[in-house]
């Protein structure tokens, strides 16, 4: 039998990241022990898909039923997404610096911050 996606790595607005890698790990939470969690799938994933023989989840253990399911999915790779847009590891290092966020006491607009990342790097490489 061939492989199903199990589930499609996305974004906080639902976007799929194609492109990413990284590790995804499921837990279940069975009723006789709602509060601890126990792996049942932790392996890594590529292409944003993960993927099981059947396209489905894991069975619960042998005379268990589910409470809880937990999945993390960890992004390996060095493709960075914010919103729809892909940007690079230095942008993403930029945005979380906070250091282009406002001038003047407003926001920049999404064009002036993308030129003063893009001019920062550039500084930052000359320096280098």
């Amino acid at each position: 039998m061939a492989e199903k996606k199990l589930f499609q790595v996305a974004d906080e607005t639902g976007t799929p990241l194609r492109a990413s890698e990284g590790t995804a790990k499921i837990e279940y939470a069975y009723t006789d022990d709602p509060e601890t969690f126990v792996t049942v799938k932790d392996d890594t994933y590529t292409k944003g898909e993960v993927k099981t023989e059947e396209g489905r989840f894991p069975e619960a253990a042998a005379g268990k039923e589910i409470e809880k399911t937990k999945v993390t999915v960890t992004v390996s790779n060095n493709s960075f997404y914010s919103g729809r847009s892909k940007i690079s590891k230095e942008q993403q290092e930029l945005i979380d610096s906070g250091k282009f966020k406002v001038k003047n006491g407003k926001p920049l607009s999404k064009a002036e911050l993308k030129t003063a990342m893009q001019n920062a790097i550039v500084s930052k490489k000359r320096a280098e």
